[in-house]
């Protein structure tokens, strides 16, 4: 999600311009700011060679001296690794929305990091101001949705995924997460099969192909209804679809504990194991 967003990755950020960002750090003096230009762009090479402990140190040092740099604190930003990266991040991307509080992706990665060290709340509060900034910053509505889904406060993730469908021209990512959740909600409350399953033809008539995700969410719907015979069906194509492109286990095991569910006349509960 960080890398979608420009943050973390193995190059450049989205929006990331090499001539652009160096006019900015060429006033007042450009000869006075070579050193420095030079050291941006030797810093982006580190960042995508993998040096990331010298590029951070290249970065860190370029940024004491510019600090108002929005370009060299993304760099800076990108050359963050390591268990104790979200930490780090934090007083930087405080920096970055200071610098620029109009930017949804700066409360997005901010968020997120908040959330990775416990501050769930505070991380809530800014994917919500992410929304506020631009409602169709799909990032920050599928993160803030996936972690009401993960605390199991259901009716919150499905009015934020409505709300993004209304907002959003009907996203199709939004409508299969929102398809998904009605067919696999533990809370019967949110539960709609129906609902669920007239999202999920929809979605997978609508994507620009063939997708394992939006097929399995299909077949989810039709176990929800009681369909079994077509949830099988849709199932092994999805399957089928992933064993084609080389699937890692892990991540087809999802797909056939589905299947294995279906199979026994079943439909998934979301928290359940394989679900």
């Amino acid at each position: 999600q960080l890398n979608a967003l420009g943050y973390v990755g193995e190059g450049a950020p989205a929006g990331f311009d090499e001539i652009e960002d160096l006019h900015e750090l060429r006033p007042p003096d450009p000869v006075a700011r070579i050193d420095d230009m030079l050291g941006y762009a030797m810093a982006w090479g580190k960042i995508k060679s993998r040096q990331f402990g010298e590029a951070f140190a290249q970065t860190s040092a370029l940024f004491e001296r510019n600090p108002e740099s929005m370009p060299i604190l993304r760099a800076l930003l990108s050359s963050i690794r390591g268990d104790d990266q979200a930490e780090r991040s934090i007083p930087y991307l405080e920096r970055a929305i200071e610098l620029d509080a109009e930017d949804p992706n700066h409360r997005v990665s901010y968020g997120e990091m908040l959330i990775e060290v416990g501050r769930v709340e505070p991380g809530i509060a800014s994917l919500r101001t992410a929304l506020e900034l631009d409602a169709c910053h799909i990032p920050a509505r599928i993160v803030l949705a996936n972690l009401f889904n993960a605390h199991g406060r259901y009716r919150e993730q499905r009015d934020l995924l409505a709300e993004g469908i209304a907002a959003c021209n009907d996203e199709v990512n939004l409508r299969n997460d929102l398809a998904y959740l009605l067919a696999t909600a533990p809370d019967e409350t949110v539960r709609d099969g129906g609902r669920a399953l007239s999202l999920a033809r929809d979605v997978v008539r609508d994507a620009e192909f063939e997708r394992p995700d939006f097929l399995d969410t299909l077949a989810c719907a039709y176990a929800e209804v009681g369909n079994f015979r077509r949830a099988v069906k849709q199932s092994d194509r999805a399957i089928e679809l992933l064993a084609s492109r080389e699937t890692p286990e892990e991540m087809l095991a999802p797909y056939l504990a589905h299947l294995e569910l279906f199979k026994q006349g079943k439909p998934v509960r979301a928290g359940d194991a394989g679900s």
